[in-house]
């Protein structure tokens, strides 16, 4: 089984807003809302999206402002769920991308942080209908295979299927994967990519589980590396939307068994999903499941 348990030695401090209204889950497609996309509020101040790979200094920087933290736990999907890392890390991506160029994808205007009743229960309901694009399980989480079929599928339902694309890197056999993770977000377009992290549950060198999250930064000196994330499961809140939120973790280098993300359980880097608005090739393998 390879179900996600989020890491005790990461407990969140997120302010929680109140219910407000019986909760039913809302109808709806797998597409944008209609209407002009609402305001969003820039979630890090002074935030400035864009990468800077330095390779003569060995300085990689890549930021990402203004992503949504939307969480998985929630009381009206399948197993609360705890297994929908997956579709959840990318709902951050398509409603970032929703509001920045591309309204018909889910879930187009509806604001992710909303403390509406409403807005909440469309948020759940399109990631349901994601994961049910990705094929994921209430219990395994989701198949790397069915991730990509399923991102593809809805890129193309939403008439972006040339314009938008998506693939995995393992960093099985990558020495600095924050440095990786720097230079898969710098688009060849000059357009930031997105990129989403896949931590993987190891014990005694078997893979357990594992876990998908949004990246919102990743810096790779000579002497440092860390990523700075949105984890979708650091809120036990099953029925309202957390606050937007950041967990930064030190990252160690690959010595032959991928590297450790410093201060998260168990987790060490599988690989990641990158989001690009130029046609991009999946390299390398990775884990079956991920959930």
């Amino acid at each position: 089984m390879n179900q996600h348990t989020a890491p005790t030695t990461t407990s969140r401090r997120r302010a929680a807003r109140r219910w407000v209204a019986a909760v039913a889950v809302a109808t709806g497609a797998l597409a944008g809302a209609a209407g002009a996309p609402a305001a969003q509020a820039d979630f890090t101040l002074g935030c400035i999206t864009g990468t800077s790979v330095n390779d003569a200094d060995y300085r990689y920087t890549y930021n990402h402002c203004r992503l949504p933290d939307i969480d998985q736990r929630r009381h009206n999907l399948q197993n609360e769920g705890r297994a929908h890392c997956v579709p959840t890390a990318f709902m951050n991506a398509l409603s970032w991308l929703a509001r920045n160029g591309y309204p018909n994808l889910a879930p187009g205007a509806v604001d992710p942080h909303s403390a509406s009743a409403e807005d909440f229960n469309k948020i759940s309901t399109q990631i349901t209908l994601l994961g049910w694009s990705m094929g994921t399980s209430a219990v395994n989480g989701t198949a790397r295979e069915g991730t990509l079929a399923g991102i593809r599928q809805t890129f193309k339902n939403a008439g972006y299927g040339d314009r938008l694309f998506v693939a995995w890197r393992s960093f099985e056999t990558v020495g600095d994967p924050a440095r990786e993770m720097v230079k898969l977000g710098k688009g060849m377009d000059g357009k930031t990519n997105l990129v989403i992290p896949v931590v993987g549950w190891y014990k005694d060198g078997e893979r357990t589980g594992g876990h998908a999250v949004t990246l919102e930064r990743a810096s790779a000196t000579s002497t440092e590396r860390s990523i700075t994330i949105h984890d979708p499961a650091d809120d036990l809140n099953l029925t309202t939307q957390s606050a937007v939120d950041s967990d930064t973790f030190k990252v160690g280098l690959n010595y032959g068994f991928r590297s450790k993300v410093e201060g998260y359980g168990t987790g060490r880097l599988d690989g990641a999903y990158v989001i690009s608005r130029t046609p991009i090739v999946s390299s390398g393998s990775g884990p079956t499941w991920i959930g």
